[in-house]
């Protein structure tokens, strides 16, 4: 990846927001209207209804926020950071790495470094699995769906707060089309990506899409001159749609997706603890451009592949639908930085933990899913869903902690840490909706699933490999009833459960020594959600609003813990007691004009962790009183849109749009001292269009906020003394991008 100087260019004048809303988030969307919207899978992927019948976000009895195909393409939606933006109730950061991904829906997520995440990823309703990659670039989308709260009932495991799905886009029957679009901004990024569709019958089409990233950086590594957090990326995506058995019978979707990615070192630096009693920080802590530092320049980075091949195959009977979902992918993983974040003296290749740390990772994964289902409708009030899935997922795993000199690109490590992690899941669940007069209905949804785990580990202190292994079973219920008093009301009330699946601390790299048999194993997390909801349409449709209030009782949680053995600590996975949460979330669509469009909403989701001091806050002299907000998490999610579109000419549209996202301070541990500050983040986007052509010029970050992403515990490994990662933000970039279509 080349290095290009960029060069810093200025829009002239700027934009001010009218208002700071008490709403936030994306405009209920309606069903996207493409010739082919009866077979596209708008919210069947949530809540299955009668004959694989769609129904529109106003119509589904769940909180729920969705982007078109056309604001994928506007806002350059590619990934978690890009929607939490617009998305209230969903928040994302890392922990540990770029890849270590921690997204939260409602402040429910991952309360431990490297744990599994508790939002759900999807494509096209097929489980992601491994959170490695629940962050990798997307393209070719017709839809993102965010969904809020547990979905376990239809989605399965790991959707213990809500789920994302992305919906891809099936190719035309009826004819042939294309896009290509090149974009060009700040941080030497450059962006080409295209699409191509076409019939070959009236009932065979395929696509292929395509798109390119190359990012220089926005920062310098102080100690060597030169930019780091560069990334460049390659997907490739290519599907075909076949229609068998007549007319709207039958129709199998086949779709293969390949992405390579590389990211250099994480233009991440330490801070030291400001506090000598407790030894923390406390308030507010800066991203500092000037303290980028580290030994990481000729390190790999981080570079991974994903391949995934799946088949979706949908079949109408009459009295029911089957549908099968079957998925086989493969991932490969490595990672190779200076995880210090710091530019230390080079020390020779096994000196002790002192100078510059450096970590490699390697993981090769691969994953085999199937669904089926059957869905029908009685025709007297009753419909149903009645499936079964299976999954495995394979892992194996080599990593090394080591010192050595920071020249070397590829030093010779002895006795790696070995893991194989073997995953197996089945399941059979069902739904059963009654509509018990026009106005009224009521849903059960149930499911029954078993996880197998099996790890086998070999860390580098070892003379043999241990093996453990555990089930987990649960039957996850969800209850929803839904009043609609008029065809512009719907008033609903649900119970959810969800669960993550438990596992082991076997885990390499997590400290000096193996972690205790009797601490190996820890438990599942366990969230039940209570909520109240309402979507409206007023005033001819022109304004949408929907709400809900929800109250969490989450059990079990999996967190960061301590022990410290041979003078030194480890760390491994404990479960504290319990959080809960009484909260809210709003969000508005208004169209006062046909040129004019204002939209919104708000969340506000107060998490509390009860009963769990964190040992590396108490070794710090630092206690905690059971109402601590959890780390990771802000308490506050919101953003406010405006767009407006209006035509210059017959065949021209001028459009201007600017949003705003706000998030409220997020905290580096449940110590609640060392913290982020609130966060705006103000977009803005102006250009003019015709149905050929499409010309934007966009700012991201207008204002240059410059919050830290995140802030996290760490542990200077010179000194030993307690420090902190910041994580740097993205800063403000102006751009320009064109796209063709044809």
């Amino acid at each position: 990846m080349g290095k290009i100087t960029a060069c810093r260019s200025r829009l002239n004048g700027a934009v001010a927001l009218a208002a700071i809303a008490i709403m936030s988030g994306t405009p209920a969307l309606a069903q996207d209207e493409a010739e082919d919207n009866e077979e596209s899978y708008t919210g069947n992927q949530i809540i299955v209804t009668a004959s694989g019948r769609e129904q529109t976000l106003q119509d589904t009895p769940i909180s729920i926020s969705a982007f078109s195909e056309e604001q994928i393409d506007r806002y350059a939606i590619e990934n978690f950071e890009d929607l939490a933006k617009r998305t209230p109730g969903l928040n994302w950061s890392s922990v540990s790495t770029l890849t270590d991904t921690n997204p939260s829906i409602r402040g429910v997520g991952t309360a431990r470094a490297a744990g599994i995440p508790s939002v759900g990823v999807f494509i096209d309703g097929i489980d992601i699995g491994n959170g490695t990659f629940g962050n990798v670039p997307t393209f070719d989308l017709q839809r993102v769906e965010v969904v809020r709260g547990p979905q376990s009932a239809l989605f399965g495991r790991g959707v213990l707060a809500g789920a994302v799905n992305y919906i891809t886009r099936r190719p035309s029957f009826t004819e042939a089309s294309g896009m290509v679009q090149a974009s060009i901004a700040e941080g030497g990024e450059y962006v080409f990506q295209g699409r191509v569709e076409t019939p070959i019958s009236d009932v065979f089409a395929v696509s292929v899409a395509g798109r390119y990233t190359d990012l220089d950086g926005f920062f310098e590594n102080t100690a060597s001159g030169k930019t780091i957090g560069g990334r460049e990326s390659y997907l490739i995506d290519g599907s075909a749609r076949l229609q068998f058995g007549g007319e709207g019978q039958g129709e199998a979707y086949l779709r293969l997706s390949y992405t390579d990615e590389v990211q250099e070192q994480a233009d991440w630096h330490q801070v030291p603890s400001n506090s000598t009693s407790p030894r923390w920080f406390i308030g507010e802590v800066e991203f500092d451009p000037s303290l980028v530092a580290n030994n990481g320049d000729d390190y790999a980075g981080i570079d991974r592949q994903f391949f995934r091949a799946s088949l979706h195959l949908d079949y109408e009977f009459g009295f029911a639908t089957l549908t099968s979902r079957t998925s086989l992918a493969d991932y490969d993983f490595l990672i190779d930085q200076d995880f210090d974040f710091t530019a230390q003296p080079d020390l020779p290749l096994g000196a002790s933990l002192f100078g510059n740390f450096r970590f490699l990772d390697t993981q090769d994964i691969s994953d085999f899913s199937q669904e089926v289902r059957l869905t029908g409708d009685t025709g007297s009030g009753f419909k149903w869903i009645l499936g079964g899935y299976y999954r495995t997922e394979d892992t194996d795993e080599e990593n090394f902690s080591f010192t050595g000199a920071s020249g070397s690109a590829t030093p010779d490590p002895v006795n790696p840490n070995l893991l194989g992690r073997d995953l197996e899941t089945i399941a059979i669940f069902g739904s059963l909706t009654a509509e018990l007069s026009d106005a009224f209905a009521i849903t059960g949804e149930l499911r029954w699933a078993q996880d197998s785990v099996t790890e086998v580990s070999q860390p580098r202190t070892a003379a043999t490999a241990q093996e453990f292994s555990a089930k987990f079973d649960n039957i996850l219920p969800r209850v929803i009833a839904e009043l609609r008093p008029s065809d512009d009301v719907l008033v609903y009330a649900s119970a959810a459960k969800g669960n993550k699946p438990g596992g082991f601390n076997n885990s390499p790299g997590a400290g000096f020594a193996p972690v205790p048999l009797e601490l190996r194993a820890f438990d599942e997390e366990i969230a039940w959600n209570y909520e109240l909801g309402a979507k409206l349409q007023l005033l001819d449709n022109r304004v949408t609003l929907n709400g809900a209030v929800f109250y969490i009782d989450w059990t079990d949680i999996q967190v960061n813990s301590q022990i410290v053995i041979d003078g030194r600590s480890v760390g491994y996975t404990a479960n504290a007691n319990s959080a809960d949460s009484l909260g809210f979330e709003v969000e508005f669509s208004a169209e006062p004009s046909d040129s004019l469009t204002v939209y919104g909403g708000l969340s506000y989701s107060p998490i509390r962790i009860k009963d769990y001091v964190d040992r590396r806050v108490a070794t710090a002299g630092i206690t905690t009183d059971g109402s601590d907000q959890l780390g990771n998490t802000p308490d506050w999610t919101g953003n406010i849109g405006v767009e407006f579109r209006q035509p210059i000419s017959d065949d021209w549209d001028f459009f201007w749009q600017t949003d705003a996202s706000y998030n409220s301070t997020m905290y580096a541990s449940v110590a609640n001292l060392a913290e982020t500050g609130d966060k705006t983040i103000v977009d803005m986007y102006v250009g003019f269009g015709s149905e050929a052509i499409e010309f934007t010029i966009f700012a991201n970050n207008l204002f240059d906020n410059k919050t830290p992403s995140n802030v996290a515990p760490f542990v200077n490994p010179t000194t030993f003394a307690r420090t902190f990662i910041v994580q740097a933000p993205r800063p403000q970039q102006f751009g320009a991008r064109v796209k063709f279509s044809f």
